[in-house]
């Protein structure tokens, strides 16, 4: 993070979308594209695998082939 702030030369801030978000953070998602800002994000290491991200389908959202 302090590198981000380095090379802007701006005030970054930090959200967790997924644990005690912003109630306005949608607004500053879209406040922030309006103006321009630049916006990083990344993937949490917890959920990747060699193949990419571990997801379990229920299984009636299981998507099903031709008929």
């Amino acid at each position: 993070m302090d590198a981000l702030t380095d090379l802007t030369g701006a005030v970054c801030e930090y959200f967790t979308p997924d644990i005690n978000p912003p109630e306005n953070l949608f607004h500053l998602l879209y406040k922030s594209c309006v103006n321009r800002s630049q916006m990083v994000c990344w993937r949490n290491d917890k959920l990747l695998t060699p193949t990419g991200f571990t997801y379990d389908l229920h299984p009636q959202e299981q998507v099903r082939g031709p008929i």
